[in-house]
């Protein structure tokens, strides 16, 4: 049992990634970026492809996960600051970013064909008993832990993570003091591409990848993000890691394909027991 709630708790973590991610951009800006699947999708491949040019892992890392975080930034640069401009309504941005999605994922194709794929670099790490949790499950403990705690200490001792929260609770009157909210919004939406690259990277570290992937991904992102709290950028860890451990259980008690419906359901039962999620936080009035 605790070697199951370990790998649910892991497996959480790595949702958690991608999930605070979303968050990172959705708060400030309002927009339900999907196109974030497609930097997801696109960094194994990078990494893949700047292993083999370079023959270096940190520098294939380091690689993959600037241009995961050059194609978010590209993606609110290019479409959504545009579609702002022009004050288009909610739907346009999230369809739009479906379209750059679907783009993406079909350039990906094109490249690098649309086979299932693994990446295996975590064989000698052993952070937990080896009996207890694999080389890659260490590594996403390891690496997800320290992504998620270094999100949190920017986000509660600098300078740019107060102002990403005060563009988050009020972008108007952040405006009105004279911070250019355009700025952070490339910011947030930098740090958002970059964390859902170390996402896949874990992920396809641990399970594999193909380019078909983004979608459910994010999805079961936004998922956690909805159950744990839509309020603030480090409610959806909680969610995710519930989603983890019971998408865990379910598996081995159950069948795996029963994950999917578990999953929805607990998002169905957190909607009509406490919508604003199990960490729900009271908005000032002026902010609404």
């Amino acid at each position: 049992m605790l070697q199951l709630m370990l790998s649910g708790f892991v497996s959480g973590l790595e949702i958690a990634l991608l999930a605070v991610a979303f968050q990172i951009a959705y708060l400030p800006s309002g927009i339900f970026f999907l196109g974030l699947a497609g930097a997801y999708v696109a960094t194994p491949y990078v990494y893949q492809a700047c292993l083999g040019a370079a023959g270096n892992v940190p520098v294939a890392i380091v690689l993959s996960l600037a241009l995961a975080a050059v194609i978010s930034l590209g993606m609110e640069r290019a479409n959504h600051a545009s579609l702002t401009w022009r004050r288009a309504p909610p739907a346009a941005h999230m369809i739009s970013s479906l379209g750059l999605y679907i783009v993406l994922t079909e350039i990906v194709v094109l490249c690098f064909g649309d086979g299932s794929q693994s990446l295996r670099h975590a064989a000698g790490m052993n952070i937990i008993s080896a009996d207890l949790l694999t080389g890659s499950q260490n590594m996403s403990l390891a690496v997800s832990a320290a992504l998620l705690c270094a999100f949190a200490i920017l986000l509660e001792f600098t300078s740019l993570g107060l102002r990403l929260r005060a563009l988050a609770s009020n972008p108007r009157q952040f405006s009105l003091y004279g911070f250019d909210a355009s700025k952070y919004l490339m910011a947030a939406f930098a740090i958002s591409g970059c964390l859902a690259g170390a996402s896949a990277l874990l992920r396809a570290n641990d399970s594999g990848f193909d380019p078909y992937v983004g979608l459910s991904a994010l999805l079961l992102a936004v998922v956690a993000v909805i159950v744990g709290g839509r309020g603030s950028f480090l409610t959806p860890i909680l969610g995710a890691i519930v989603l983890g451990v019971v998408r865990a259980l379910i598996a081995w008690y159950f069948d795996a394909r029963w994950q999917d419906p578990a999953t929805f359901l607990i998002l169905g039962l957190v909607l009509i027991v406490k919508p604003g999620g199990i960490l729900s936080f009271k908005s000032r009035l002026e902010s609404a």
